[in-house]
């Protein structure tokens, strides 16, 4: 089990000191405090990542629409007949050489 790359039993070394220096009493406040910024810490996270995404699939889908846009405006536009210098309507790909 590696935690912050620290096996068992430095883990347990370190609780010991902890125990030692601050006593049983303050430890529970101590972890408690601890428990409480790791929760906040976690949904400023979560909400962070979620407005990310909110606002990358936002960005995409107006890349999106802009660029359907342009390709209904360009197949709309090679659509139409074109006239040629002869007065003869030409679709786009029939042109004369």
């Amino acid at each position: 089990m590696n935690f912050f790359d620290m096996g068992f039993m430095e883990i347990l070394v370190i609780l010991f000191v902890a125990l030692l220096v601050f006593g049983p009493v303050k430890i529970h406040g101590i972890a408690r405090s601890i428990g409480k910024t790791i929760n906040s810490l976690r949904k400023m996270s979560q909400d962070v990542t979620s407005q990310v995404k909110k606002e990358l699939e936002a960005e995409e889908k107006a890349l999106n629409d802009q660029s359907t846009g342009n390709i209904e405006k360009k197949s709309i536009k090679s659509n139409n007949p074109v006239k040629g210098n002869s007065g003869i309507e030409e679709t786009p790909g029939n042109e004369k050489p």
